[in-house]
This record gives C-alpha cells, structure tokens and sequence, in this order.
C-alpha cells in the first residue's frame, strides 16, 4: 500500500504544540501500513499571527518550523502576496457567516489557496497512491489515527466538528477523490452563486463531495483538537467528546461501517 500524506494551511508554531502528536499518532499509524509514506505540504507564510475569531493577537509564527515535518515535496506562499492577489470582495457580496468582518472569509480563501497548491505537488509526484491524508498542521492527534479499509470514491472525514456539512480540518480517501477534495475551492463561487448564502468552509465542502457525487463515511474514532499559536485549544474541541448528537451518530456510522465492511483496519 502506497500512502501520502498532505499538509496544507499555516504552521502556528507546530514545533511547540502539534508536532511531537503528528510523528507519534499520525506519521507512526501511516508508517506501519507504508514505511516510505510520501509528505507534501504548502503553507502560507505568515510573519505575525493575528485573529480576533481564534484570539491570536500579534504572534509571532517561526519561519523554518515547517521544514520539521521532514516533506518529500514542500512549497510556500506569502500571505501577503496572495491577498494582493485574490479578489476578496467577489465572495464578501455574499455576505459574512461567520460575522467578523470577513477575517474568516479571508481565512478560509487562503486555506482552500493552500489546498489547491498541495494538490498540484500530489498530482506532480507522477506517483499513484493507495491512499492519501490530507491534514492541518495545527491538529493535536489524541490517540493513533486508525486507518478505515477504503472503498472508491469515498470522503472519510471526522465524526465531529461539521459545522452544517463536513469538518474540513482533516479527511482521507482513495487518489482520485483527495484531488477532487484538495481542488474544491474552484466550485467555491459557484457554490455562493447556486445557494444564495455566503461561503462557509465546513458547508462549502459537504456540497462539494454531494456535487462530486461522493461517498460520505465518518471517522469514528479520530480524536483531534486544534491548537492555537499562543498554545490555547478552542473550546468546542474540549467538549466535542461529551456532544451527544455526536455521541450517538458516531455510534450509527460505527455500525454502518462495519455492515459495509469499511471498519478500522488491523
């Protein structure tokens, strides 16, 4: 079996919070099924942290820690650069679903810009994998990464944090469906233009895969948070485990899975 492993977003000083769970749960997990997994990863290079939203205010984010992650295939763009360069206001008119002035629209544009620059490292590799994660670097992994057996054409992402569509912050599945994932911010306006309603990332991607006519399977068993650059972890991650609704779809999906032979592979 031939995995990779794809980083996208920015590193929020991983070195310190995230990157010690990454090579135990999730690198050692992958390495035991492919232990020449491949890593690629593109961030956006930021100099200063600052989100009112996540309560990071002015911080500084190291400039080499991505090289940490040791990828095969790495590449970067500055953050500043690339707001001169995208058209913000084409998806403001919209309107603003997160209510903060548009700094979470803007957040989210400059993720889908990352997602779409992996992808192209992916599809640049030449090689087929088996199997491809596609991850933030920012998540704190809780316990090992259990790897589902795949069936085509299928989107698993977490049980938790859905937000109205699917949790957009980690998500594995065979090749052709990680591109198609990784690549979704091209149907970004075209989603805004079809619902009438603004862009929203967790919302954006459950229509993407239902328009991509993906499979949907939930990740019973991934536990996850994120963790901010000043160290501090949002509180829905803290509770999400105690979220009954989640609780008891995790529970169904868990059944399900297994009904139709996709469980934990051992």
């Amino acid at each position: 079996m031939k995995i990779a492993v794809c980083f996208f977003g920015i590193t929020r000083n991983l070195r310190e919070h995230t990157l010690a769970s990454i090579k135990e749960h999730l690198f050692a997990a992958v390495a035991h099924y492919d232990p020449g997994f491949k890593r690629f990863a593109h961030f956006n290079r930021v100099r200063q942290l600052s989100n009112a939203r996540s309560g990071e205010t002015g911080l500084e984010v190291a400039a080499d820690e991505a090289r940490l992650l040791e990828c095969h295939a790495m590449a970067e763009t500055d953050q500043d650069r690339l707001d001169v360069q995208t058209d913000y206001q084409a998806f403001e008119t919209f309107g603003d679903a997160w209510q903060d002035k548009f700094g979470s629209l803007r957040n989210l544009l400059r993720q889908l810009h990352s997602l779409a620059q992996v992808t192209e490292l992916l599809r640049g590799s030449g090689e087929c994998f088996d199997l491809v994660i596609y991850t933030r670097a920012d998540l704190r992994f809780e316990r090992k990464v259990d790897l589902p057996h795949l069936r085509p054409r299928t989107l698993y992402t977490p049980w938790f944090g859905k937000g109205g569509g699917l949790n957009d912050r980690f998500a594995l599945g065979d090749l052709p469906t990680m591109v198609l994932y990784g690549q979704r911010g091209a149907l970004a306006r075209q989603y805004c233009q079809e619902t009438g309603k603004p862009l929203h990332a967790e919302r954006l991607l459950g229509w993407c895969a239902r328009k991509y006519h993906l499979r949907q399977a939930d990740l019973t068993t991934i536990r996850f948070s994120r963790v901010r650059a000043n160290g501090t972890v949002p509180a829905p991650d803290l509770i999400v485990k105690y979220r009954l609704k989640y609780r008891v779809r995790r529970a169904w999906n868990r059944w399900k899975n297994a009904a139709l032979g996709q469980g934990v592979r051992e």
